[in-house]
């Protein structure tokens, strides 16, 4: 009765964490799925519509950052895009049926250019999920002359904002089921030898399944935070902010970009090292996320400087943000060591979205008003239109 007692829960558990290993690669492959759609060029994806358009420089532009992609990616088995017509599917571009691409292992076939998409049960749900701009990710598992896969599909949107089509890719879930067989054979040994040990099995199965999780969710997936902050790291706020600048051609909010730098950092390693400089900026940081609401996105962009966008129906979002923070830094001393406590203050640039600006547009006019801040004598704002 005490083993059934003990082993019960942990079966729970297991069964449990199953179930979790699986949303997780779910996620991932929504994640993957989520970066190739900013790199495929809406504008160019128009003009592809027959095989013998597939003979032109339009085509090279745009394939190649997909084969990039693919190559970068082998556990892909297919990447590919799509148009949708009348509730209807049709592929486009095949990363397979170009030779530059080089994965080690047989081609089976090629699509054809606007050759329909045929599924199993004719289910078209996927299809509504991604006209609403969302991405869609299988909830089960698919075969094929390749082997097993996961398809995870986003959209991608032209110049004016509108969705131009969807790009698919198909994930090899060897290395999911190889983590799952291995973790399911220790388990089910440790419950054989458990008569006795009950109580261990539990705290064994516990920290392997924190280990395989934790090992689990390394595979193939690229780091999206800072190490030192916690904050998104340059290049996904980059890929954020494109897929909100797109987003907001639709709902027509304002988009506020806004660019801060701690004054005098530099002093502030010279004189106390590089240590403390660290907590100043984990410690600026903490107090920068505070004062944004759960919507609003910040990012390390690198060293002493911090980037934030917000979105709001408000034309003075931007400018009360601001102010918040100006307010917050104004009569603020922060404890960075037992004896080093410091008054930092912080200069700011920010800007407002324009019709069709992009990330880089927003981040020179935001940079130049920074610069204004500096040469003003620090420790305040500047908005430039």
């Amino acid at each position: 009765i005490t083993l059934g007692i003990t082993i019960t829960p942990v079966i729970i558990s297991h069964d449990k964490n199953i179930k979790t290993y699986f949303q997780d690669f779910r996620k991932h492959v929504g994640e993957l799925t989520n970066s190739l759609s900013t790199i495929v060029d809406g504008d160019l994806h128009k003009k592809i519509r027959k095989p013998s358009h597939l003979n032109n420089k339009n085509y090279r532009k745009l394939i190649t950052p997909l084969i990039k992609f693919h190559n970068v990616n082998p556990k892909m088995i297919y990447v590919y895009t799509m148009i949708e017509k009348n509730n209807t599917a049709y592929y486009i571009l095949d990363t397979m049926s170009d030779d530059r691409l080089d994965l080690k292992r047989e081609r089976l076939e090629n699509t054809e250019v606007m050759e329909e998409v045929i599924t199993e049960d004719n289910d078209t749900t996927w299809l509504k999920i991604l006209k609403e701009g969302k991405t869609y990710v299988n909830p089960n598992f698919e075969t094929d002359n390749y082997g097993t896969f996961l398809s995870g599909h986003a959209p991608f949107y032209d110049s004016d904002g509108k969705i131009e089509g969807i790009v698919g890719i198909d994930y090899d879930v060897k290395t999911y089921k190889e983590s799952i067989k291995k973790y399911n054979e220790i388990f089910y040994y440790t419950i054989l030898w458990s008569f006795g040990l009950s109580i261990l099995v539990s705290v064994i199965i516990t920290l392997l399944a924190y280990q395989l999780r934790k090992s689990y969710l390394k595979i193939d997936a690229l780091s999206k935070y800072d190490t030192l902050t916690g904050l998104y790291n340059r290049r996904t706020f980059e890929i954020l902010l494109d897929k909100e600048l797109k987003k907001i051609k639709r709902i027509e909010k304002n988009l506020f970009f806004i660019i801060i730098d701690i004054d005098d950092f530099k002093n502030i390693n010279d004189t106390f090292g590089h240590q403390i400089g660290d907590i100043a900026i984990k410690k600026v940081s903490n107090i920068l996320v505070n004062e944004l609401r759960e919507a609003d996105t910040i990012g390390r962009f690198g060293g002493d400087e911090f980037v934030i966008y917000i979105t709001d129906d408000d034309e003075l979002a931007g400018e009360k943000l601001i102010e918040r923070i100006e307010n917050t830094f104004e009569n603020l001393t922060i404890e960075l060591s037992s004896e080093v406590v410091l008054k930092i203050t912080l200069s700011i640039g920010y800007t407002k979205s324009k019709v069709n600006c992009t990330y880089k547009s927003l981040l020179e006019r935001a940079d130049k008003a920074l610069y204004i801040s500096k040469e003003m004598g620090k420790g305040i704002g500047t908005f430039m239109a």
